[in-house]
């Protein structure tokens, strides 16, 4: 499943900082039945832009995110990655 949040008027330094936290807290919680999930473990993977660092307009803004997001996915899930300048 994917989905977004939206951190109005926060930098990318910020967004960076604000998904690692909510990283480590996904990966920390348990979960009932996480145990069927590959590596026995429920994580997350988070792509995140930025506006106006990485687009401007709201539809490249989320298709940047998507784009880090699949790089995370690539490099080994749970971790969060930022849109490439």
């Amino acid at each position: 499943e994917e989905f977004a949040v939206i951190f109005p008027e926060t930098s990318r330094e910020g967004a960076l900082l604000a998904a690692e936290k909510l990283r480590e807290r996904f990966e920390q919680f348990s979960f009932p039945g996480e145990e069927t999930q590959p590596g026995g473990r429920l994580t997350i993977s988070i792509g995140v832009s930025a506006y106006p660092d990485d687009a401007s307009t709201t539809a490249e803004l989320i298709d940047r995110a998507d784009q880090a997001l699949y790089r995370a996915k690539r490099a080994g899930r749970n971790r969060v990655m930022a849109a490439q300048r």
